[in-house]
């Protein structure tokens, strides 16, 4: 059992791309037969993927949270404490106008506060209710809270969803499409 998880490596992969190897900044010469040598920038420009991994890559809660969306500041869960403030909208909210969309910064700035707390004396109750408040799991090892790779790495305009697993495979297409047709008669 890896302490961090997929958090952990993932935060290692980005480490060794981004950080400790040349690739960003000086760029890595490759020579080629036909054309000499030439030299090669990578960037990290996305990370694709879905719910679940997005929880154990990143640490959002999801479902299991206040704030369930880490690409939206002000969408809660509806009939939480924060519902109804006039400032969050719930989940259900049809109106996405009213959604305003997390940054970067906000996210690194909730991994910052989790940070601050879990490392003063706050009960395990102040701890879990911070996280829950948050959206976002406490995972020291993980890529949100390695201070490093913020130059390099952008966890909310830095994520796509996979449409396949997000909308197909367990997703909401299927979960309607199946209850759809559970409750037509045919």
């Amino acid at each position: 059992l890896i302490d961090g998880g997929l958090a952990w490596l993932g935060s290692c992969i980005l480490k060794e791309f981004c950080v400790q190897t040349p690739w960003v900044t000086d760029g890595v010469l490759f020579n080629f037969p036909y054309r000499g040598q030439v030299r090669i920038y990578a960037r990290h420009h996305a990370t694709l993927a879905d719910e679940s991994a997005l929880h154990q890559f990143l640490g959002v809660k999801g479902a299991s949270g206040n704030k369930l969306c880490h690409k939206h500041r002000n969408v809660v869960r509806k009939a939480c404490e924060l519902d109804g403030d006039g400032y969050h909208v719930p989940h259900d909210c049809a109106d996405v106008a009213m959604f305003q969309k997390e940054t970067d910064n906000g996210l690194y700035h909730a991994a910052d506060t989790l940070t601050a707390a879990f490392g003063m004396n706050s009960t395990v109750e102040q701890k879990q209710m911070l996280e829950i408040a948050f959206g976002l799991n406490y995972s020291p090892h993980g890529p949100l809270f390695d201070r490093s790779l913020r130059p390099f790495f952008r966890p909310v305009s830095g994520t796509r969803f996979d449409p396949m697993h997000v909308f197909f495979a367990n997703g909401v297409v299927q979960v309607e499409l199946s209850a759809f047709f559970a409750h037509a008669a045919l």
